[in-house]
C-alpha cells in the first residue's frame, strides 16, 4: 500500500512538472525599454529580460539618426535606401545620378548619357572682318550644372590704303533662340586689332530664369549671337602724296549663327526634361 502510494505521488509530481513546463512561456521583452536605445532580450538561464543601452548620436550604433545619411555614416544607413530616408544611389531622372562627395554629402552628377559637343561658327560682314567662334556645350543641357564655353578668334580685319577697320569690339555674346529668347548671355568689352587674337569666355545662363517657366522637352533653334561695334577710317590721297582720313561713326552689328536645331534642357529640381518655347523672356534687338 505504501509502495503504490509512493509511485502515485511520483507520477503526480512528474505530471505537474510537465504541465508547468508546457504552460510557462518566456516573457515578452519587447515591452521593456524604448526599443531603440534600450534593448531588452530574454536570458533563458535567468528566465528574465535583460537590457543593454546603446549610445546616442554615434555612427555605428546601428540606429539611423537624423544627422546621419549613407554618405557620412554608411554603417547605420544603407546607401540603397530612398533619398528621403538618407540613401544616396540610383538616378534622378534620366541624366543625373546620386553620389557621395568627398565632404560626405549626397549630390547629383551628370551620367554618361550626356554628350559634350563642340561647334565652329563663322561671322563676317563683307570684307570688314571675319571672326570664328568655337562653342562647347553639353547635350542635354543641365540647368545649374552646365554653361556654354565660347572661344572667339579674329581671323581677318580689313586694312587697305583707303579703308581701315578701327575699334572692332565685342560687346556681348548671347545664346538665343529664333524667337529672341535669351538663354545665356555675357556682357563684355573686348577690342580686337590683330588677326590671331583670341577670347575664351563662359557665357552664363540664369538658372532662376529657366525655372520660372514650366518647360516641356526641347529648346528649338538655339543660336550664338555676337554683338559687335566698329568704326571705319577712310583715307584720301592729297596732292603731294599725303593721305588724310575721316573716321565714321561707330556702327553696331549683331550677327548670329545656328548652334543647335534642338537642344534638350533638364531641370534637376523637377527631374524632367524641359522645353523653351514662346517664353517672352526678353530679347536682343
Amino acid at each position: 500500500m505504501k509502495k503504490s502510494t509512493y509511485l502515485l505521488s511520483l507520477l503526480l509530481l512528474f505530471s505537474l512538472l510537465a504541465l508547468t513546463s508546457c504552460s510557462s512561456n518566456p516573457p515578452d521583452c519587447s515591452t521593456y525599454g524604448d526599443g531603440v536605445y534600450e534593448i531588452y532580450t530574454y536570458n533563458p538561464e535567468t528566465g528574465n529580460c535583460e537590457g543593454k543601452s546603446i549610445p546616442k548620436n554615434k555612427c555605428g550604433n546601428g540606429v539611423a539618426e537624423s544627422a546621419e545619411n549613407a554618405c557620412n555614416c554608411p554603417k547605420d544607413v544603407d546607401i540603397n535606401l530612398p533619398r528621403s530616408e538618407g540613401g544616396c544611389s540610383g538616378n534622378k531622372g534620366e541624366y543625373l545620378e546620386y553620389y557621395c562627395t568627398k565632404d560626405n554629402t549626397c549630390q547629383t552628377k551628370v551620367t554618361d548619357a550626356v554628350d559634350k559637343k563642340t561647334k565652329l561658327l563663322s561671322f563676317s560682314n563683307g570684307n570688314d572682318y571675319t571672326l570664328s567662334a568655337q562653342v562647347t556645350y553639353n547635350s542635354p543641357f543641365i540647368i545649374g550644372e552646365h554653361e556654354f564655353e565660347v572661344e572667339v578668334e579674329l581671323n581677318k580685319i580689313q586694312s587697305t590704303d583707303t579703308r581701315k577697320i578701327k575699334d572692332l569690339t565685342i560687346e556681348g555674346l548671347y545664346i538665343i533662340t529664333n524667337e529672341n529668347e535669351i538663354i545665356a548671355s555675357k556682357e563684355l568689352s573686348k577690342k580686337f586689332t590683330t588677326p590671331g587674337e583670341k577670347l575664351k569666355i563662359v557665357v552664363e545662363h540664369d538658372s532662376d530664369l529657366f525655372k520660372l517657366k514650366d518647360f516641356s522637352k526641347t529648346m528649338r533653334s538655339v543660336n550664338l549671337q555676337v554683338s559687335l561695334s566698329y568704326s571705319v577710317d577712310y583715307y584720301t590721297m592729297q596732292t603731294g602724296g599725303n593721305y588724310t582720313f575721316q573716321r565714321s561713326d561707330p556702327q553696331s552689328v549683331k550677327p548670329r549663327q545656328l548652334l543647335e536645331n534642338t537642344l534638350l534642357v533638364i531641370d534637376p529640381t523637377k527631374e524632367t526634361e524641359t522645353e523653351v518655347v514662346d517664353t517672352g523672356w526678353g530679347s536682343v534687338s
